[in-house]
């Protein structure tokens, strides 16, 4: 059996929640992979900057979805995390691939859509 390789998923999360969640669904149909992403953290007394970049380096494939919204970052800092974890991934040399988040069509049941950026 080979081993499983991790992908971490990035992205703002009040925004892209659904996005989020369609990957994620997509990604567990997978075998051989696992995702990382902040809704399985949970609550730990840790630096969640440090934590999350850390977290990247440990992951064979970044995906980040990028969407309309800036997100929050540490204090005194211009970047948002998902850019740090970006920058991250890179400074790792772990293989990275942005998506644009585009507006589901109209119309019930209609999924999020990912694209390649």
């Amino acid at each position: 059996m080979s081993p499983v390789r991790r992908l971490f998923l990035s992205s703002t999360g009040a925004d892209l929640d659904a996005y989020r969640e369609a990957a994620s669904r997509a990604l567990l149909k997978l075998d051989g992979w696992q995702c990382v992403r902040m809704e399985d953290f949970g609550a730990r007394a840790w630096d969640v900057d440090a934590f999350c970049r850390q977290q990247v380096k440990s992951c064979d494939l970044f995906i980040g979805i990028i969407g309309h919204r800036f997100g929050d970052g540490p204090k005194d800092v211009k970047e948002s995390y998902t850019q740090r974890e970006y920058h991250a991934a890179i400074e790792a040399k772990t293989a990275a691939t942005p998506k644009i988040a585009t507006p589901p069509t109209a119309g019930p049941g209609r999924q999020p859509r990912i694209c390649q950026a």
